[in-house]
C-alpha cells in the first residue's frame, strides 16, 4: 500500500513517521504544482491520500478523485470536511477521515479570552493609545456574577461553559435537546433576552445559520455583547455592528483575516483566526490524523466522516 502524505514532513515526529513507514511505502508531497497530476494520480498501487487541505487551497473535487486508481481512503488533516464530497466518496467506496476535538480547549480558551477583552473594552484602549484615561468611555465591567449563554452545547461549548462557571459566572444554554445538567437549559428566547453574553458555538450548516434572527438580536440588554468563535453568517453583522456602534450592544466579537477593530466603532474586537493555533492543538491534530490512517490500514476505523 502507498500513503501519500499531501503536507510538511516536519509536522510529524519520528515516532509518527516510524508508524506510518510502517503501513506501506511513505511518499510526501510537500509542494503541489498540479493536483491532477501527481504521482498519487499516475500510480496504480492501492493508496491512502494523507491530505492536508492547505496545499491544495481547499479544494479536491470530485474529478479529481475520480481520477485516482485504487483510492483507499482520504485522511484529512481538518475537522472541517466540506471542501471533500463525501456522499460521492462513499459511493466510489473510498473513507473519508477527519480530525476531531483535536483544538477543543484552545478554542475555548479563545473565547474566553475574546469575552474579557471586551468586558474590559480593549478594542476601544487600544484605538485610544498607549495612555491612561479614566473616561467612561474605557471603563469595562468584571465578569463574575454575570450571565452567559451558550447557543450549541456540544463539545466546544460545554468547555467554554465549564471554564467560566470556573470564573463565577452563571450558564444558561440553549441546544437542540437537554444535554448537561449542571447548566440551565432555557428557551432562545429567553437566553437573548437575559444574558450579559451570548456565545454561538454550533456547527455552521443550511439549518444552524437561521438559528439567530434579527428579532433574538434586537431583544438583547444594551449590556449585554455577542462573543462569535463560528463566524458571522450565522447573523446579521451589519446590525449587530450598528447596535454596538449606536451603544444599544456593550460589544462584538469574532475573527475575521480581512478586517480589524480599527474598521468600526465601538467595542468590536476582531482577531485573525488564531483560536485553533497552539502548539497543543497542532501537536494533537497531528496525531489524531496518524491514527486515522493507521485504522484505514489495519482495518480498524476511526473518525470516520459520516454524511
Amino acid at each position: 500500500m502507498e500513503l501519500y502524505v499531501v503536507g510538511s514532513k516536519k509536522d510529524f515526529n519520528e515516532e509518527q513517521l516510524k508508524r506510518l513507514e510502517g503501513l506501506g511505502q511513505l511518499i510526501f508531497i510537500e509542494e503541489v504544482k498540479d493536483k491532477y497530476n501527481e504521482q498519487y494520480v499516475t500510480s496504480n498501487e492501492e493508496k491512502i491520500i494523507v491530505l492536508d487541505p492547505d496545499l491544495v487551497g481547499w479544494e479536491f473535487p470530485n474529478d479529481l478523485i475520480e481520477k485516482i486508481n485504487n483510492l483507499k481512503a482520504i485522511c484529512l488533516m481538518s475537522t472541517a470536511f466540506n471542501y471533500i464530497d463525501i456522499d460521492f466518496c462513499n459511493e466510489k467506496g473510498i473513507v473519508v477521515t477527519n480530525v476531531p476535538k483535536y483544538s477543543t480547549n484552545s478554542v475555548a480558551e479563545y473565547a474566553s479570552f475574546l469575552m474579557m477583552a471586551v468586558a474590559r473594552k480593549l478594542p476601544l484602549q487600544m484605538k485610544n493609545g498607549p495612555k491612561d484615561d479614566y473616561a467612561d468611555t474605557y471603563c469595562g465591567t468584571q465578569v463574575r456574577d454575570k450571565k452567559i449563554g451558550i447557543i450549541g452545547l456540544g463539545t466546544i461549548g460545554t468547555r467554554v461553559a465549564e471554564i467560566l462557571t470556573g470564573m463565577g459566572m452563571e450558564v444558561l444554554y440553549w441546544s437542540r435537546t437537554k444535554r448537561d445538567s449542571r447548566f440551565k437549559y432555557v428557551e432562545l428566547e429567553e437566553l437573548f433576552k437575559s444574558v450579559d453574553f451570548i456565545f454561538p458555538t454550533f456547527s455552521i450548516n443550511e439549518d444552524t445559520l437561521k438559528i439567530i434572527t434579527d428579532s433574538l438580536i434586537n431583544s438583547m440588554k444594551p449590556s449585554a455583547s455577542i462573543i462569535s468563535i463560528v463566524g458571522t453568517d450565522c447573523m446579521n453583522k451589519e446590525l449587530v455592528l450598528n447596535k454596538v456602534k449606536e451603544n444599544q450592544l456593550y460589544g462584538f466579537a469574532f475573527e475575521s483575516d480581512k478586517e480589524s477593530i480599527n474598521d468600526y466603532e465601538g467595542n468590536v474586537m476582531i482577531t485573525p483566526h488564531y483560536a485553533w493555533y497552539t502548539k497543543d492543538s497542532l501537536e494533537n491534530c497531528i496525531e489524531i490524523w496518524v491514527q486515522s490512517v493507521e485504522g484505514i490500514a489495519k482495518g480498524n476505523l476511526v473518525n470516520v466522516v459520516k454524511n
